[in-house]
């Protein structure tokens, strides 16, 4: 087989036509790929993820803001559930309810400050540190550790919710208590906190400052029995073990601010009588994020479709490209050619040859798409895409 000797020559001398040949093929090949292999790891992700949350009852309006927003920890919907809905979940025999609330963050990241048992149900334990277990105690998750470089006993403070609204209490300063196991979840990029220190950054609890810290600019007016402050005073609360025990609200416990209430339950009945409870509610809904979520998956398999449409378009265009280069090269070589036929090469000599010559470019395009295969999904399966 000399003619594969001859190819390969050829394709050596010509390194610029046979690598722009490879590199359209490698392209060809390896988007269409590289897109289904992450349509489908991130509907396994999103599915895994969605089917860790059985129900959730939130306010009424869009399920997947809803979903995305409880699940994912995603940007809440502007309306709030109150307490009242986490009892009337809670008197369900065999459901567990957990209050949330994802209404504010910290360092940028989604501040999910969430009851107890969440960690229980999805099995979340502390690679380093505890669990929150008070007020004021934050658990990072493990990209957050990664990225701000805080471990434990660092502070670390929410972020102020409405820069213009001076009757809005100040941001309060937590202290890092442990930093979770990674979890390939969106539970990487979040920080947790009790649903205690949800109602402290919102004002419907707050702490009993120590007066002796105040500057006397600072101050209005003073009494025997009270002081008044200006109200434009900034300052951070910084929850320490001393002024924990003075946190407390006056607002009634059943109109506490709730983003979502997560419901959890080892059988399906306590689920369907936890939904039925808010079945017409104008103002509560109950969803199943796996339902929701399999709903968004079929709009991607839609989306999809379109897209291999284009990728055929673009494969075809690959191959007219490819047979013009093969065409024109043919050409040029028809001297080249003319010496074969003189000296008697076989009559289908010129084509096994061309053949052979986009064997090699096939050869070496399936490599390089491979490796862009390989590259693209390592790089992109790192973002978080739930």
């Amino acid at each position: 087989m000399w003619q594969v000797g001859l190819a390969w020559r050829y394709a050596r001398r010509n390194v610029v036509q046979t690598g722009l040949l490879a590199v359209c093929i490698a392209v060809t090949l390896s988007i269409p790929v590289t897109s289904r292999l992450l349509v489908r790891s991130f509907e396994q992700r999103m599915e895994s993820q969605a089917g860790d949350v059985p129900l959730v009852i939130g306010p009424r309006g869009s399920r997947f803001d809803l979903a995305l927003a409880s699940v994912f920890f995603r940007e809440p919907p502007e309306r709030t559930v109150t307490r009242a809905a986490l009892d009337r979940v809670a008197s369900v025999d065999g459901a567990e309810a957990v209050p949330m609330s994802t209404l504010f963050t910290a360092r940028g990241k989604r501040l999910v400050c969430i009851g107890f048992g969440y960690f229980d149900a999805l099995e979340l334990s502390a690679a380093e540190g505890t669990l929150p277990l008070l007020v004021g105690d934050a658990v990072l998750g493990a990209r957050v550790a990664r990225e701000t470089g805080l471990g434990i006993g660092d502070p670390i403070a929410s972020d102020r919710h409405e820069l213009f609204d001076l009757s809005v209490p100040p941001p309060i300063t937590m202290t890092v208590v442990g930093v979770l196991e990674p979890t390939g979840t969106s539970a990487d990029d979040a920080v947790f906190a009790s649903i205690e220190t949800a109602w402290l950054i919102g004002g419907q609890s707050h702490i009993h400052a120590d007066t002796d810290e105040l500057e006397a600019a600072d101050v209005i007016a003073a009494s025997d029995r009270a002081i008044a402050v200006r109200p434009t005073l900034e300052k951070t609360s910084k929850i320490t073990p001393e002024n924990a025990l003075t946190i407390h609200g006056h607002a009634a416990p059943e109109l506490l601010p709730l983003s979502a209430v997560l419901v959890f339950a080892s059988e399906p009945k306590p689920l369907t009588l936890a939904a039925a409870r808010f079945e017409g509610d104008a103002e509560v809904q109950a969803i199943r994020p796996q339902t929701v979520v399999d709903e968004m998956m079929q709009t991607v398999v839609r989306v999809q479709a379109v897209f291999d449409s284009i990728i055929a378009l673009l494969a075809v265009g690959t191959v007219l490209l490819v047979l013009l280069t093969t065409s024109l090269a043919a050409r040029l070589r028809a001297q080249e050619f003319s010496i074969l036929d003189s000296v008697g090469a076989p009559r289908l000599f010129k084509p096994t040859l061309l053949l052979l010559q986009l064997a090699i470019v096939s050869v070496f395009a399936v490599v390089l798409a491979a490796g862009i295969t390989l590259a693209a999904f390592a790089a992109l399966s790192t973002i978080d895409l739930a």
